[in-house]
C-alpha cells in the first residue's frame, strides 16, 4: 500500500527546502523536488509525483540535459491520473529537446494507443522499437499498436518477439494481466507456452489493450 501521508511529508520537506535556499541554492533545491517526485511515482502517489515533478521543471534551475527525463516523468504521472492530453504536451516537449529518447517515444506510442489513435501511436512505436530493439517493454508496445490496428498476424508475431525478451517474471505479470482481462493463459508460472499464446491470439483478435 502506498504510503501517502509519508511521500507528502517527503515533499513538504522538499517544499522546505527550496524556501530556503533562495536565490544561491535553487539548483540543490530542484534536485531535491525531482527526487521526491521520482518517489512518488515508484510508490504510485501520482498526483504527488506530478505536483513534484512541476516544482522540478517550473523551478527554472533545472540542466538542460535533464529536461527531457523530467518532462518525460511529468508526462508518465500525468497518463497515470488519465490526463492524456497534458501527458502528451510533456512528452512533445521531451521529444522537441531529444527525438532519440526511445522511452518518451514509447510513452507517447502508448498515451495515443489509450486516446483510441492507433494511426498516430505507430510511428512513434516503430521508431522507439528501432532505437531500442532489445527493449521488452518497447517490443510489447510495438505489439499492442499492431493489434489496436487490427493487423492480427503482425500483432501475433510481435507479441512472440516481445516474448522472447521478457524475463520470467515480466512473463508472470503479463501472465496475470491477461487473466485480468478475461483472456486465460493458464498458470501464471513464467512460460510462454500454448495457453499463453491462445490467450494472446485471442486478444488480438478482439483488438485488446493490456494497459498495465
Amino acid at each position: 500500500m502506498t504510503d501517502k501521508i509519508g511521500w507528502k511529508a517527503a515533499l513538504a520537506g522538499s517544499a522546505a527546502l527550496l524556501a530556503l535556499a533562495g536565490s544561491a541554492g535553487t539548483a540543490e533545491a530542484q534536485d531535491n523536488w525531482c527526487v521526491s517526485g521520482q518517489a512518488a511515482y515508484q510508490a504510485r502517489d501520482y498526483a504527488a509525483a506530478r505536483e513534484a515533478f512541476t516544482a522540478c521543471l517550473e523551478g527554472g534551475d533545472i540542466a538542460a540535459a535533464q529536461l527531457p527525463d523530467a518532462h518525460h516523468r511529468r508526462g508518465r504521472s500525468h497518463m497515470k491520473l488519465g490526463d492524456h492530453a497534458a501527458a502528451l504536451a510533456d512528452f512533445d516537449r521531451a521529444v522537441a529537446r531529444d527525438e532519440t529518447h526511445a522511452q518518451v517515444l514509447n510513452s507517447r506510442a502508448w498515451t495515443l494507443l489509450l486516446m483510441e489513435l492507433p494511426e498516430d501511436a505507430l510511428p512513434d512505436a516503430e521508431a522507439a522499437k528501432a532505437l531500442a530493439p532489445d527493449d521488452a517493454r518497447i517490443a510489447d508496445s510495438y505489439a499492442h499498436v499492431l493489434s489496436a490496428l487490427g493487423r492480427e498476424t503482425a500483432a501475433r508475431q510481435a507479441f512472440d518477439a516481445a516474448l522472447e525478451l521478457q524475463t520470467r517474471e515480466q512473463i508472470v505479470k503479463f501472465q496475470e494481466h491477461l487473466r485480468a482481462a478475461g483472456y486465460d493463459p493458464g498458470p501464471s508460472d513464467g512460460v510462454a507456452g500454448p495457453g499463453t499464446r491462445a490467450a494472446i491470439a485471442a486478444c488480438v483478435r478482439e483488438r485488446c489493450i493490456i494497459w498495465k
